[in-house]
């Protein structure tokens, strides 16, 4: 008799909570989810200022208190050096790091530069350039001590929404902003193959300045 109790317990329970499921689906149902408007896309720059111009500008950790520093520039003579400092304009430092290139069957790519810097300081915002050209960058290094702030997006997009959210995010204090992926990378090639415009780290750079 008390196993039967037991099971008829847990039948009451079981039920009462599919019922309180139902109605909460029920209820956001009801919700209706205002999609904003379209905004325009980029209107994207066709060829850089000059080939030596740094393009698919990003860093990575590369170990204790140093950075890598990567970019890529269609002329093969740039320099791998990247200049930096701890006030806008005025770079203290500089370091030497090579380069690279590949080919897969018809594509061509442009020179990939990696070069590490530091040490740095922890918790301090650098501002560097790459192989000598404007524009300038800039980082903040981790805190030596938690809590760390993270920013992240993803399925960013190539219209006005994108900027809208990067600006939004620019406005929020974070130490590290993790891009999800799915990232535009619209590439244009000639009838040779070779790499001719990325056009969303161009973009990134150019106008945004990231």
């Amino acid at each position: 008799m008390e196993l039967k109790l037991k099971i008829i317990l847990l039948l009451l329970l079981s039920l009462t909570t599919i019922l309180f499921i139902c109605a909460t689906v029920r209820a956001g149902e009801e919700v209706e989810y205002l999609r904003p408007p379209p905004r325009k896309a980029f209107r994207l720059p066709w060829d850089p200022k000059s080939s030596s111009q740094p393009q698919q500008v990003h860093i990575s950790l590369a170990g204790d208190k140093h950075i890598r520093v990567s970019w890529v520039t269609t002329d093969k003579s740039s320099p791998s050096i990247v200049e930096y400092g701890t006030s806008t304009g005025k770079y203290s430092y500089k370091a030497q790091g090579e380069s690279t290139k590949y080919s897969y069957v018809l594509y061509r790519s442009g020179m990939i530069h990696h070069t590490v810097i530091g040490p740095l300081q922890d918790n301090t915002v650098y501002f560097y350039r790459c192989g000598g050209e404007d524009p300038e960058f800039q980082f903040k290094t981790p805190p030596s001590k938690f809590p760390v702030t993270f920013a992240v997006a993803g399925d960013l997009g190539q219209t006005g929404w994108t900027k809208l959210t990067l600006d939004h995010i620019d406005q929020c204090k974070y130490d590290v902003h993790l891009l999800l992926g799915d990232l535009l990378m619209l590439i244009i090639f000639n009838i040779g193959g070779t790499h001719l415009v990325n056009w969303f780290s161009r973009w990134l750079v150019q106008d945004h300045g990231w």
